[in-house]
């Protein structure tokens, strides 16, 4: 857990947060990567390497379905699961274009189905809603 020292063990203090299992928000990039740079990164073991070529992905790429699928792939890394989630919402804004007839159903499922991705597959809802024109009559369940 962030904010952790010397690896003590921290109790709660009180309840626990909606959507705990949210990654906290960390800084982006900085802009500029290439494509090449972004799939060195995508492809790293590394997950703050990785992490940072997912938002690089979905702020920068200049096509927005290749940044798309990036997201999707990302769904089924075990830490990134909840960036990927959030990144979808990153696409819309971004690019003002998303699939959103395949990515829509895909988050509400996240969001009935994932407790701890809820409020990511939320945000990203509405940013789609937001930012994508053909989604601004989207009703979000």
């Amino acid at each position: 857990m962030l904010g952790r020292m010397g690896g003590e063990s921290q109790e709660p203090t009180g309840p626990p947060e909606p959507d705990a299992g949210r990654p906290l928000y960390l800084p982006r990039p900085e802009p500029g990567w290439s494509r090449a740079e972004v799939e060195i990164a995508l492809a790293s073991d590394d997950v703050e390497t990785a992490r940072n070529g997912l938002l690089a992905a979905a702020f920068d790429a200049p096509d927005w379905r290749w940044a798309q699928e990036q997201c999707l792939r990302f769904l089924a890394h075990p830490v990134l699961r909840g960036l990927a989630v959030i990144c979808f919402g990153h696409v819309a804004m971004m690019h003002k274009q998303l699939d959103y007839e395949r990515i829509v159903p895909l988050l509400q499922r996240i969001r009935r189905e994932e407790p701890d991705l809820a409020g990511s597959a939320y945000d990203a809802l509405t940013d789609i809603q937001q930012f994508v024109p053909a989604a601004h009559d989207l009703k979000i369940e």
